[in-house]
């Protein structure tokens, strides 16, 4: 096992706990076997992205999240989707590339004959094809696609292959612990300002972005009197490594609520899966998923 967890970079700290590749950790005693299984997974991925990225001459992983996005969408048909996953996966071939592979193809577009046949000339350049592309995408793209592309390789992967330098490298990870805030509109009850007794509501959210890894997920829990006067609202991220997913919102919303219980309190959600989850009996909340 631990040979297999060095393959993605993953180590194991002690019986309970195992660090991945971004050098969060990973407590198998606080997650479930299939929710590790998913970062396990993930792991796996960000190798693949790894290897990728150096294929491509990126200085980092390569991110498709943006193609990802396409062929999720329903405004392209079956056969669009394929036509993207074929110019993505390097399936269809300009000549230019043919001949660097050793195969005797002409050199120059077989349709305008103007320039060199490469990827960047097909979907960007030749004339053509200069009406469909500007209905495709529009004449602001088409027009500054040139001079977007000459100001870097990278930008280039990104026009013809969907792929660039992936931004979770960069970007500010989830945090593993802290900014759990608790504001009191009156008195709090005790020292202890995390301690709650009475009508609680919870809810969760998640701020979404195209490349999912920079999603960020939250959760907030308000505590009502009886005469439903706000007395106190608590919040909080939800912290790496659960994933930055809107149930994640919802169910850490539930616990975080939870532990801060004093006393008989009534939990409201708007999230069915929460309230569905801790209504079964005990043995039935251990399920492995």
């Amino acid at each position: 096992m631990r040979k297999s967890l060095e393959r993605i970079s993953w180590q194991m700290r002690d019986f309970a706990a195992l660090i991945d590749d971004r050098g969060v950790e990973v407590p198998l005693l606080c997650l479930s076997p299939a929710l590790v299984r998913r970062l396990l997974m993930e792991a796996v991925f960000r190798q693949l992205e790894w290897a990728i990225g150096g294929k491509l001459g990126l200085p980092a992983r390569a991110c498709s999240d943006v193609v990802h996005e396409a062929l999720a969408s329903k405004r392209y048909s079956p056969l669009e989707r394929g036509t993207i996953r074929a110019w993505i996966c390097r399936a269809v071939w300009a000549w230019v590339y043919a001949r660097s592979k050793g195969h005797d193809f002409p050199e120059f577009c077989e349709l305008c004959g103007a320039a060199r046949d490469t990827l960047f000339h097909r979907l960007w350049v030749c004339p053509c094809l200069d009406r469909q592309r500007r209905e495709a995408v529009g004449d602001e793209v088409v027009d500054g696609i040139v001079d977007f592309v000459s100001k870097g390789k990278q930008r280039l992967v990104l026009a013809t292959r969907g792929g660039m330098a992936h931004p979770g490298d960069e970007h500010p990870p989830p945090l593993e612990e802290g900014s759990w805030d608790v504001v009191w509109s009156r008195d709090p009850p005790s020292e202890n300002l995390f301690q709650m007794q009475g009508t609680i509501f919870i809810d969760g959210s998640c701020s979404r972005h195209v490349v999912k890894e920079l999603n960020r997920a939250s959760w907030c829990a308000a505590l009502f009197s009886e005469e439903n006067e706000l007395l106190c609202t608590m919040k909080c991220p939800v912290w790496a490594p659960l994933p930055q997913t809107p149930q994640a919102g919802e169910f850490s919303g539930y616990w975080g609520a939870t532990m801060c219980l004093a006393g008989p309190s009534a939990l409201y959600t708007d999230c069915a899966n929460v309230k569905l989850q801790h209504e079964l009996p005990r043995d039935a909340q251990t399920f492995f998923k």
